[in-house]
């Protein structure tokens, strides 16, 4: 990319709003719901000399090629390096000349009341399913739980239907805690393992000092700072417990997290936030025992197979893995420690879901064989021999006879009746 469409990328401003809507039913300004209006302003920050180059700017990551409704003359493509949509044109602008293209695009920025109904529905037909067990105390902290994030949810849509552009970064954050929500209530068994892990968690839950410090380096002038700060890998909205001002925000791109605050510092001012957090950076042990029993029991299954080498040498990774997880999290060392710790520790997770992965589709492969030596052997057991196959051939050639034999009399019986009836209805011969 050229210095000059650098420039000109950094004077593109875009300005999203809702399309509004007003009728005699409603006189107050809606949400349009199916379309938005997307405003692209493009500016040549130079005071002297043209800009002839490409305007360019990438769609959001949500936005689908058949999601653009009208691209306002602008050119549509996709970038296969990015994995994103991005409109372009070709225009010469003159010294601090801006030009602006109003976009219509379908509004995929919300979250679906059926979708926040069905995951509430699926955590409590699974906090039912623990009722009168052990386990309920557990389930039911959970459920709270999600029920109090799909409230939030619906809340903060609500709250922000006139500003597209919140919305959309609201959405990022509600779209991946509704990804992790239904991760957990999809299966019974997946719920009752988190409702552990965050058991776990609040028996050692602890506050963490994330320090967040921004300075102005200038001497004369104030100077307006927009801080952005991610959350380490792994944490989530759920662990802040005062975000001091910041805002939450989801980066598609990177998989993670960000607090974000614009602040104005006075000449040489230095300010410092301290945003209170839970202490996250741990795999809790329920769920690493819950590894070690899912792969005990994979393990055995298949050890009567000709998987039996792979299924333990995976066993044996999965158990290492496991270990250096239990080694690696101590809650006696600093917190920098922890931190680094626990995004190994992370990878160290991810190698183990791969590696069960693997040992379930070993084992399901199995299942279908033996599904399928069943259903042969069943069929096997019905197929008839030879003498079978005759008596069933003289079976059917005598039924068959018997029936032609029956058709044939009642057929002769129903024309003699017809014949008769024939002859009786004929006039008398003769005279008057």
């Amino acid at each position: 990319m050229s210095n000059k469409t650098r420039a000109l990328s950094r004077g593109a401003v875009i300005v999203l709003w809702a399309a509004l809507l007003a009728g005699p039913i409603c006189p107050e300004p809606v949400w349009a719901g199916e379309s938005v209006n997307m405003k692209l302003v493009f500016t040549n920050p130079s005071d002297t000399s043209e800009q002839k180059d490409l305007i360019k700017y990438y769609l959001p990551p949500e936005l689908k090629k058949a999601d653009v409704i009208d691209t306002a003359g602008l050119k549509i493509d996709y970038d296969s390096n990015r994995g994103l949509l991005y409109v372009h044109k070709d225009q010469t602008l003159k010294p601090k000349e801006s030009v602006q293209f109003k976009m219509i695009v379908r509004d995929v920025w919300q979250v679906t009341d059926d979708e926040l109904m069905f995951l509430r529905s699926q955590a409590e037909t699974h906090l039912k399913a623990t009722e009168g067990k052990d386990d309920h105390k557990q389930a039911k902290f959970l459920y709270d739980k999600i029920a109090a994030e799909l409230e939030a949810i619906k809340n903060a849509q609500l709250i922000l239907t006139d500003d597209i552009a919140n919305r959309m970064e609201s959405y990022r954050v509600n779209k991946e805690r509704l990804r992790i929500i239904r991760n957990n209530v999809i299966l019974l068994k997946d719920f009752k393992q988190e409702a552990e892990a965050e058991a776990d968690h609040m028996a050692h839950q602890k506050e963490i000092n994330l320090v967040i410090k921004a300075n102005n380096p200038l001497d004369t002038m104030e100077r307006k700072e927009k801080i952005v700060k991610y959350l380490p890998e792994g944490l989530g909205p759920d662990v802040i417990m005062d975000t001091q001002g910041f805002s939450v925000h989801f980066d598609p791109e990177k998989k993670a997290y960000f607090l974000q605050q614009e602040v104005t510092l006075k000449p040489q001012e230095t300010r410092q936030f301290t945003v209170k957090i839970f202490d996250r950076w741990n795999i809790p042990e329920p769920k690493l025992k819950g590894y070690e029993d899912k792969t005990a029991e994979l393990t055995e299954y298949l050890e009567p197979t000709e998987y039996k080498e792979p299924a333990l040498y995976l066993q044996k990774e999965i158990n290492r893995y496991i270990a250096e997880i239990r080694d690696n999290q101590s809650f006696d060392i600093p917190v920098k420690d922890r931190i680094s710790n626990y995004a190994e520790n992370l990878k160290r997770e991810q190698a183990i879901k791969l590696n069960l992965l693997e040992l379930e589709r070993m084992a399901t492969l199995i299942k279908e064989r033996q599904r399928q030596k069943t259903l042969e052997e069943l069929l096997k057991k019905l197929a008839p021999d030879d003498a079978m196959t005759w008596r069933i051939i003289y079976g059917t050639i005598v039924f068959l006879a018997v029936i032609s034999a029956l058709t044939y009399m009642l057929w002769w019986g129903q024309s003699k009746g017809q014949i008769s009836r024939k002859y009786e209805d004929l006039p008398p011969q003769g005279g008057r």
